[in-house]
């Protein structure tokens, strides 16, 4: 796993997992981090760093603002964190900026990760004459790092529908 995944992932994994606290109500918002339209705060509780949610991904609170929190005391050599939310409103196209080059990056490395599938359990009817020939063991096409999408892969490559796997990832 890279050090990007560690702080950035799908939103959608936050919101099955953390809907009440992370303060959607009917799929919207129902704050904006520092009232910057756009850019959600997702509370996790005192068990867990807090996240923004940003264009379809949650990233780290710390992670995402460290460095615009460092610009914004650079900018006023202030060091107060109530005028922040306020700077940051003003400033938000540089935070965006970073925030879009963050997630370009993750996105990058997600396209180059691989997986090895073993382990492989094919279904099929074992009246059958003849067992079919079918790999226990594959590498998943680079990029592809969603189970559901490896199994229907699978499926659809072998014509077979898979019983279950065994997924570890392959160094680049």
């Amino acid at each position: 796993m890279s050090e990007l995944s560690r702080w950035i992932r799908p939103i959608e994994e936050v919101k099955e997992s953390y809907n009440f606290l992370m303060g959607w109500t009917e799929g919207k918002p129902r704050e904006w981090y520092c009232g910057v339209e756009g850019v959600t705060f997702i509370w996790h509780g005192a068990w867990g760093d807090p996240e923004i949610g940003y264009k379809g991904y949650a990233i780290n609170e710390p992670t995402a603002t460290d460095f615009i929190y460092e610009k914004y005391r650079e900018d006023t050599g202030n060091d107060e964190p109530d005028e922040f939310a306020g700077w940051l409103r003003e400033n938000k196209e540089d935070w965006f900026s970073e925030l879009d080059e963050l997630i370009a990056q993750y996105e990058e490395e997600q396209s180059q990760r691989q997986f090895k599938v073993s382990n492989i359990s094919w279904c099929y009817d074992t009246d059958e004459d003849d067992e079919p020939d079918l790999p226990t063991e594959v590498l998943a096409p680079k990029g592809m790092i969603d189970e559901d999408d490896i199994t229907e892969w699978l499926s659809d490559e072998y014509e077979y529908l898979v019983d279950g796997y065994h997924l570890e990832e392959v160094s680049a």
